[in-house]
């Protein structure tokens, strides 16, 4: 029996969820989205925090919590907002980041409760973040026993606090994989019809995360004589279609970069913001592309895709430690018999 513990945080709140298998997946299986998402639903568990000690205990309680009945294998998989210092097969929210757990290390304080679980080992735990996770789940969403020849690619698009961005394609391989992206920064060039192109970001004049995070969107508002809550609860608000041309710039980096068959687009921004932004997102793409840059598959109506973070970073988690199990040899996670 494989068990596949998911973790996933933000500033308030840890999320998990596992699903056990008693076979090791194959490459050419069948989607195994319907499964995990049911199991993800009987064995889902939140917990609240409002402080550091808080937090850590939530970390462990959840872990405790998903493995206290186990009897085999266990892979964990942690997600969550940064941002982050790396080691290997470790993560530490850095001093300086925002909210509920800066400083924190993630590795040492799962280790003593993995330390002490029949079938747990620091050398399966495995961290990454959610523009990670979710590439990952989109992939394995559409992955639906193929040839192996067969090759498709996905694309995640977080915006919120901030924002990331991954790639994972053939095999839930992640594209450049870093451990943390820093899309959010790449540069975007500023709209001439744009009456407020006010940039937050403390590093660039001209980046995703200064444009279109939500503390950008609070001075674009601002800056053009309104709210954000005006521009929230307005779906038809001018400040929505100079946020879609931004994003869609965005989505033309992942485009070019490595054309993803599907981008899925997550985070606080797609929920709360207008009920059909993926749509506005994705007219802005063909406008600003061109029909000879749109490959096929960008043009299919069901292109971008929003989803829920958390479900998607939940069941991500357990593709990648599905990945794990299938690369054991090569990650060395078994012991040679």
């Amino acid at each position: 029996m494989f068990h596949f513990v998911s973790i996933y945080y933000n500033a308030q709140k840890v999320q998990s969820a596992r699903a056990d298998l008693d076979y090791a997946p194959g490459r050419t299986n069948p989607s195994l989205r319907p499964l995990l998402l049911e199991r993800l639903e009987q064995t889902y568990r939140y917990y609240e925090f409002d402080t550091n000690d808080g937090f850590r205990a939530a970390l462990t309680q959840a872990f405790k919590e998903q493995t206290v009945d186990s009897n085999g294998l266990i892979f964990l998989t942690v997600t969550g907002h940064g941002p982050f210092a790396f080691g290997t097969n470790r993560m530490r929210i850095t001093d300086y980041a925002r909210g509920v757990g800066a400083g924190t290390d993630i590795y040492e304080t799962l280790r003593p409760a993995i330390e002490n679980t029949p079938g747990a080992d620091v050398s399966r735990f495995r961290v990454i973040t959610d523009a990670v996770s979710v590439a990952g789940a989109g992939y394995w969403a559409r992955y639906t026993g193929q040839e192996e020849t067969r090759s498709y690619t996905v694309a995640s698009f977080i915006l919120g606090t901030g924002v990331g961005a991954a790639i994972v394609q053939k095999y839930g391989r992640v594209i450049g994989r870093a451990h943390h992206s820093e899309f959010g920064h790449t540069r975007i060039h500023i709209l001439e019809d744009d009456p407020a192109p006010v940039s937050v970001c403390d590093y660039h004049g001209g980046c995703l995360q200064g444009m279109v995070s939500w503390a950008a969107l609070e001075a674009k508002a601002k800056g053009m004589n309104s709210s954000l809550k005006a521009a929230v609860d307005n779906d038809d608000h001018p400040m929505w279609p100079l946020v879609a041309k931004y994003i869609a710039q965005g989505c033309q980096n992942l485009m070019f970069t490595a054309p993803p068959s599907e981008i899925v687009m997550c985070g606080s921004l797609f929920d709360l913001g207008p009920s059909k932004l993926e749509k506005i997102i994705h007219q802005a793409i063909k406008d600003e592309m061109g029909q000879e840059f749109l490959y096929l598959d960008a043009q299919r109506d069901n292109f971008l895709v929003k989803r829920s973070l958390a479900q998607e970073a939940l069941v991500g988690n357990i593709h990648h430690g599905i990945s794990l199990l299938q690369k054991a040899p090569s990650f060395n996670l078994f012991p040679v018999e």
